[in-house]
């Protein structure tokens, strides 16, 4: 069987992790190979113990992306040695293993040293530029391993079965980058978005600046906050403001928001006193000790479809300036954009208000 006659739809990490657990389980010879690179050659002809799916100490919380971890126990000698494996895809610019599993990784090899373990190596698994770029995974693994060495060692059987193998193993490397490169285009698509979204603004409002979340930032370890990289919740500074007041604009979930700290308590005295000038668009509603103001406006579709009349494609008006909100994928409508502004100054109104005490 040609490995070009084997197609994968897709192939996650536990499936490179489950293809290692049954080879340490199975082959002799694939134990060596990997004790070998652990400059363990000495424990080859140790007695297997153990060799286990260890998902649960990695406590994964999606299978098909997160670490997957992969144990083999060894005795030899009147002693105890454990290797963890740790399988990663590893996509793109961010790094292999995030801070969290790092930490894990450490966890238990000190559960292991402190129980029945004498010895305890950590292995990464991982695409081999996902592994040149980690620089900081060093302190948690003892050794790497990249997927295309086990591609090749897989091939190297020339048998049908090895050619499977070894299809699938490439399949999860490809399906790694192309994660990246749609990550990175969703990324692209969402930067040029922010960044026509913020000269509108200074073009009609110069003394409001823009600030763009945080996980528009590529380089944002994975595993760290739970957000979308693609998300764009955007904060408005002012110098009228009020104190400690914020202002934001979340351009997906089509909402801008004016928080108000420690003013949750007063929610209905402060709808009374500034019944007069709130919008009747606007909703008071409270999270934790704040008091949220917050308007619906258009929602703006990051992904480059169109939804809502709020994005590019058949039906936009576009700017009517000739800006250039409608000639691509991350095109913007421009009423979209003036609806956003309409509540930002209506709500900036009401800060200013309560920052001079005033009904």
């Amino acid at each position: 069987m040609c490995a070009e006659r084997v197609r994968f739809e897709s192939v996650d990490v536990r499936d490179v992790g489950s293809l290692v657990c049954e080879e340490l389980a199975v082959s002799s010879a694939f134990r060596s190979w990997l004790l070998e690179r652990l400059d363990l050659s000495l424990l080859e002809s140790g007695t297997l113990v153990c060799v286990r799916d260890a998902i649960d100490d990695h406590e994964t919380t999606d299978p098909t992306r997160d670490p997957i971890g992969v144990e083999l126990g060894l005795e030899s000698d009147d002693e105890r040695h454990l290797i963890v494996v740790t399988a990663a895809r590893g996509d793109g610019d961010a790094p292999p293993l995030s801070a969290a599993v790092r930490e894990r990784i450490r966890a238990r090899r000190d559960r292991a040293l402190g129980a029945e373990w004498d010895d305890c190596r950590t292995v990464l698994l991982a695409p081999a530029d996902a592994i040149e770029t980690a620089d900081d995974t060093q302190s948690a693994v003892d050794a790497t391993l990249s997927l295309e060495s086990l591609r090749d060692r897989l091939a190297a059987r020339d048998t049908d079965r090895g050619d499977y193998r070894a299809a699938l193993v490439a399949a999860a490397i490809e399906g790694g980058a192309r994660a990246s490169d749609g990550r990175a285009a969703a990324h692209d698509r969402t930067r040029a978005v922010v960044d026509r979204y913020e000269s509108f603004v200074a073009e009609r409002e110069p003394a409001l600046e823009i600030e763009a979340d945080p996980t528009l930032d590529p380089d944002l370890e994975s595993g760290g906050a739970e957000t979308s990289p693609t998300a764009a919740t955007l904060a408005i500074e002012s110098p009228s403001f009020g104190d400690e007041h914020r202002l934001v604009h979340d351009l997906e979930a089509g909402t801008v928001e004016l928080r108000i700290p420690g003013a949750a308590d007063h929610l209905r005295s402060f709808a009374a006193r500034y019944a007069s000038v709130l919008s009747p668009a606007t909703s008071l509603l409270t999270d934790g000790d704040a008091l949220v103001l917050r308007r619906s406006v258009p929602a703006i579709d990051l992904e480059g479809g169109s939804g809502d009349g709020s994005v590019g494609g058949e039906g936009s008006g576009g700017d009517e300036d000739g800006d250039a909100f409608a000639d691509d994928d991350s095109a913007v409508d421009g009423d979209a954009l003036e609806g956003a502004l309409e509540a930002i100054r209506d709500l900036l109104a009401v800060s200013e208000r309560v920052r001079d005490g005033r009904a």
